[in-house]
């Protein structure tokens, strides 16, 4: 007797199946953020390599997806619930990269995301006493076109601080190490063109002036911190901090490292000075401090 014509083609797993729509989903997310991602050949634990854009440019960063799919959803108050090995999320959090893992319910369509070392250190991983460990994932968790683009600044924002801390890191080895004027000098002037790609990337400068949006704030700022906290001793790197805060929030809806904050708003001054002296120096005049960007402050 003839075997049945349905044994002799291949059998498609319906967790493979499950695995394709998942890609897929999250794929179309990230081309609705205007993201470019393409699948990894090689399965080492993640799923995408995304490429992303600023301004028509390509990012000198990419992004590594982890997409886990599931038909078995659990909700506990609306929230999420799922484990992951610990191999696994020691892999992620080591990377020096962004990386996103991303969950897809079957059912409701929809995806949740979560980057492992916001949620993780890798001493909490090694020193876990099981081999998985949950994340909870909330609405604010969702992966959505606009939560996506939110992700990729923060990324974007993550490659400039690591950027600064590198050249920082040299700079303090240099100091132990008695390392030249000269190549000290070289990497503060490094330091000050990353700042610099920085301010131009979130719009602060445009072209060789800064925005009217942060002019504004410097004009008006000065004289309104001088007049509402009149005994303390502010300067106009205070303004020009604020100023920054307000900008990458705007531009971004996320917030600023510290080393950006530090280095971006001494990098920030300079050129504020140079740009717009006139303006920088009717402001100072509110100031009790005289600020000389990459000096120490000095009492009027």
């Amino acid at each position: 007797m003839p075997k049945s014509l349905g044994s002799l083609m291949p059998i498609i797993a319906s967790s493979h199946l499950l695995e394709a729509r998942a890609i897929t989903r999250v794929q179309s997310i990230l081309a609705e953020s205007d993201a470019l991602s393409e699948v990894v050949k090689n399965d080492y634990g993640e799923d995408l390599i995304v490429q992303t854009h600023h301004k028509g440019e390509a990012d000198p960063f990419q992004i590594l997806i982890q997409v886990k799919g599931s038909g078995k959803c659990k909700y506990i108050d609306g929230n999420l619930t799922y484990r992951f090995s610990t191999d696994h999320l020691f892999r992620w959090v080591s990377q020096t990269g962004s990386v996103l893992v991303c969950v897809y319910d079957d059912l409701s369509k929809r995806v949740f995301s979560f980057s492992p070392k916001e949620r993780f250190s890798l001493w909490k991983i090694l020193s876990a006493k099981t081999k998985t460990l949950s994340v909870k994932l909330t609405n604010s968790d969702e992966l959505t076109s606009s939560t996506a683009k939110k992700l990729i600044w923060k990324a974007r924002i993550e490659h400039f601080s690591t950027l600064i801390a590198l050249s920082e890191n040299r700079q303090r080895y240099g100091l132990i190490h008695q390392t030249p004027k000269t190549i000290k000098s070289a990497i503060q002037q490094e330091i000050g063109l990353i700042c610099l790609l920085f301010l131009k990337s979130i719009g602060m400068i445009v072209a060789d002036e800064f925005a009217d949006s942060v002019r504004k704030q410097i004009r008006n700022g000065a004289p309104y911190f001088a007049e509402t906290w009149p005994d303390e001793d502010w300067s106009l790197r205070h303004i020009m901090m604020f100023a920054l805060i307000g900008e990458v929030n705007e531009v971004t809806g996320c917030g600023v490292p510290g080393n950006i904050m530090e280095q971006v708003t001494e990098t920030a001054g300079h050129f504020y000075k140079i740009f717009h002296c006139s303006e920088w120096n009717n402001a100072e005049k509110n100031m009790k401090l005289v600020w000389n960007p990459y000096r120490k402050l000095k009492k009027r």
